[in-house]
C-alpha cells in the first residue's frame, strides 16, 4: 500500500533553491523594459459594470520571456490589448522604458491567435509592409523581409499567398512581420490556440529559437500551463532569462458588482 505523504511535510512553493535565486537576481538587474503599476479596466457601467482586470502590478525585463497564464475570460486579452495601445484602461500606469503606452507603436509587436496575415500579398510582402510603413526602401525592405524568412526556414516561400501555407507556417511569418520592425517587447495573445497539438509543439520551439537569437522581450499570453511552464522554463544562459507569471486575474463572469 503506498505510504500516504501529508502535505505539511511537502516543502513550500515559496521557497527558492539558490540557483533560481541567482537567476532571478541577474533578470532584475537588468533594464526594466515594461513597468505595469496598478492597472485596472472595467466594463459596464453602474450596477452591471464587470472587473476585467483590477491593481495588476508586475514588470519585464530586457530579454526576458515573461508568460502570463490564466483561465478563459479571465481578462488575459484586455491585458494584452492595453499593453499594445488597443484598449484604453481605466486607471494604473503601463510604461515602456519609461514613457506611458497611450496608443499603438513601432516599438510593441504584436502577434494574435487569429491568422493576420494581409490575403493579397505574398509573403515577402507582407514582412515588407511594416518597413515600407515605416520609411524603407523597397529595395531595402525586401533583403530584411529575406533575411527575416531565412531565419524561420520559409524563404523559399517567399512568393507564396498566406492561403498557400500551414497555419504553422501563417503563424511563422506573423511572428517575423511583428518582428521587422524592431520592437522592444513582443506581445503575442494565444498564437498557437488554434494549431494542432504536434504544430504548436514544433511552434514552440520556432518561437524559443528566434527569442535567443535576437535582443527581444517576449510577453506570452495563454491558458495552457504546460505551455507556460515549457516557454517560461527555457532560459539557458546570461542573456535569456524567462519565467511563468500566474496572473492575478478572475473570471470576468465572475466580477459583477
Amino acid at each position: 500500500m503506498d505510504q500516504f505523504i501529508s502535505p505539511a511535510t511537502l516543502p513550500s512553493y515559496l521557497e527558492q533553491a539558490a540557483e533560481v535565486r541567482a537567476r532571478f537576481a541577474r533578470l532584475k538587474a537588468r533594464e526594466v523594459i515594461l513597468d505595469v503599476q496598478h492597472l485596472s479596466k472595467y466594463f459596464g457601467a453602474g450596477p452591471r459594470r464587470m472587473t476585467a482586470l483590477e491593481d495588476i502590478n508586475f514588470r519585464t525585463h530586457r530579454r526576458e520571456f515573461l508568460c502570463v497564464v490564466g483561465p478563459s475570460g479571465c481578462g488575459k486579452t484586455t491585458l494584452v490589448r492595453i499593453l499594445a495601445g488597443l484598449e484604453e484602461k481605466d486607471s494604473g500606469h503601463v510604461l515602456l522604458q519609461g514613457k506611458a503606452v497611450t496608443e499603438p507603436s513601432s516599438d510593441r509587436g504584436m502577434v494574435f491567435q487569429g491568422y493576420t496575415l494581409f490575403p493579397w500579398l505574398t509573403v515577402k510582402k507582407n514582412v515588407m509592409f511594416g518597413l515600407e510603413v515605416n520609411g524603407h526602401g523597397r529595395h531595402e525592405a525586401g533583403q530584411q523581409a529575406l533575411q527575416w524568412l531565412q531565419l524561420i526556414g520559409l524563404e523559399k516561400f517567399a512568393d507564396a499567398y498566406p492561403h498557400q501555407l500551414s497555419g504553422g507556417m501563417k503563424q511563422r511569418v506573423a511572428i517575423v512581420r511583428a518582428l521587422a520592425n524592431q520592437p522592444r517587447i513582443l506581445l503575442m495573445d494565444e498564437p498557437f490556440g488554434a494549431l494542432d497539438a504536434q504544430t504548436r509543439c514544433r511552434m514552440q520551439a520556432h518561437l524559443l529559437e528566434i527569442w535567443r537569437k535576437i535582443d527581444i522581450t517576449i510577453v506570452f499570453i495563454t491558458h495552457d500551463l504546460d505551455e507556460a511552464i515549457f516557454l517560461a522554463d527555457s532560459g539557458d544562459d546570461d542573456e535569456a532569462e524567462s519565467y511563468a507569471m500566474v496572473a492575478r486575474l478572475t473570471d470576468v463572469a465572475d466580477n459583477v458588482e
